[in-house]
């Protein structure tokens, strides 16, 4: 036998096959047997047949999902105050008892202020009768006296051992920035050197 013959043999097999599964399954147009059930099948309604696997429930895939707190929460550190539950108040005519009062909204930061929590005091040093003070923002160091103004904000009103006390530059608004915890502890307010002796 051939390899020609045996390729129209397994061609004729195929072909006898196809047919059968068409007939079966009613999908000749002449087999009128085959289509009568299957249009009286399509008249009644249609029960889905139970899937063999699990369906995805795509509406839990796309239910929209609560949003993460802006900052981290320490492990280690009192959990966070339960939210306050939403308040239901009656609304009474013409603003009566009934409503609650409305909060005003918060005063935006000062600038000011702001900027003088970025500024350190770590000491000052006595010079005859003024006193230097040494003040940082960030990497930058400020070696300052009364009268003198930081960064164009901040003007230096007066020099203490324990504190410096600062103006904005038109003199409205004054705050007092403290002595570093860990300046104070070294040598604060050191005077300067006396004669070294030999000189």
């Amino acid at each position: 036998m051939g390899a020609a013959q045996v390729k129209l043999i397994v061609v004729g097999a195929l072909a006898v096959v196809w047919g059968a599964l068409l007939v079966g399954r009613g999908l000749l147009p002449g087999d009128r047997q085959a289509t009568a059930p299957l249009e009286a099948k399509e008249a009644a309604p249609r029960v889905a047949p139970k899937p063999a696997f699990p369906r995805l429930k795509r509406e839990l895939i796309e239910a929209e999902r609560p949003p993460y707190p802006p900052e981290g929460q320490s492990l280690f550190g009192a959990p966070p105050p339960p939210p306050s539950p939403p308040r239901t108040a009656t609304a009474a005519p013409n603003g009566g008892p009934g409503t609650p009062p409305a909060q005003p909204p918060a005063p935006p930061p000062d600038p000011f202020q702001e900027g003088a929590k970025q500024l350190k005091y770590l000491g000052f040093l006595r010079s005859g009768g003024s006193a230097t003070a040494f003040i940082t923002q960030g990497s930058d160091l400020y070696t300052v006296v009364s009268g003198e103004v930081i960064a164009g904000r901040f003007r230096v009103v007066e020099v203490q051992d324990d504190a410096v006390v600062l103006a904005s530059p038109a003199g409205d608004k004054q705050i007092r920035v403290l002595l570093v915890p860990e300046a104070a502890a070294g040598a604060v307010g050191a005077r300067p050197p006396g004669p070294t002796p030999g000189r």
